[in-house]
């Protein structure tokens, strides 16, 4: 009887953060009321506040039952990478591939997660904000440091510039938003991010281990400027 009333609660908190999973990632988590998400995961109100408290660890579980697994992982090739005892390039490229295969695997297998993290990044919310950063900061990598060792020629201001370009890049080709498809006629398909892995980590490669007096970086957002959907 016992082991039952606990199955039946892991099945309904499960439900439960599907439910604002789905939510979230389709109109943000300030937009989002407890009393929706009971009604998509077909419980009573009352069960929120018995299984998490509040909305706010309604989210931190979601960030974290994805989050976790991935920053294990990512912490775990890069501990390989490490005793490879690679240099210049050769270590920049493998620390990508640690930083990066997790994460896109994850996107094949995640797609309604992957869509949330991309509003979630983006969402102004201090709350959101402090979230993600706390959920982070539970899992640490390396990767950012040993980044930072493998382009000593860069200052730290350039460094976390063009760090703050990669992780942008990698969140918005994760998104999948379409958009390229439709610019280019179907010419490029991001749909399954796994399979251009090798030319994102070349990209990056390329502008993380770029001349610091000879980088320029000109990103456009083709979702927001008219003048790159043409």
């Amino acid at each position: 009887m016992e082991k039952a009333k606990i199955r039946a609660g892991v099945t309904t908190k499960v439900r439960i953060l599907d439910a604002a999973e789905s939510l979230f990632s389709q109109f943000g988590y300030a937009a989002v009321t407890t009393r929706q998400i009971a009604q998509k995961a077909k419980v009573v109100l009352s069960a929120l506040p018995y299984y998490f408290g509040s909305k706010r660890e309604i989210l931190r579980q979601i960030l974290d039952r994805y989050m976790r697994p991935m920053q294990i992982e990512r912490a775990r090739l890069y501990e390989v990478v490490t005793a490879e005892r690679l240099e210049g390039q050769a270590l920049v490229r493998r620390i990508l591939e640690a930083l990066l295969v997790p994460a896109f695997g994850a996107t094949q297998q995640h797609r309604v997660y992957f869509c949330l993290m991309g509003i979630m990044s983006t969402d102004p919310n201090p709350e959101v904000r402090e979230l993600l950063n706390e959920v982070m900061g539970m899992y640490p990598t390396g990767i950012p440091a040993g980044f930072r060792e493998a382009v000593p020629g860069l200052t730290d201001v350039e460094f976390y510039r063009r760090f703050y370009c990669v992780i942008g890049a990698m969140i918005y080709v994760q998104l999948d938003t379409g958009r390229m498809a439709y610019v280019t006629g179907n010419a490029l398909d991001f749909s399954a991010p796994q399979e251009n892995l090798d030319l994102m980590v070349n990209f990056f490669l390329a502008g993380l281990c770029a001349p610091a007096s000879k980088q320029v970086i000109f990103f456009v957002c083709v979702d927001c400027d008219p003048a790159a959907q043409r």
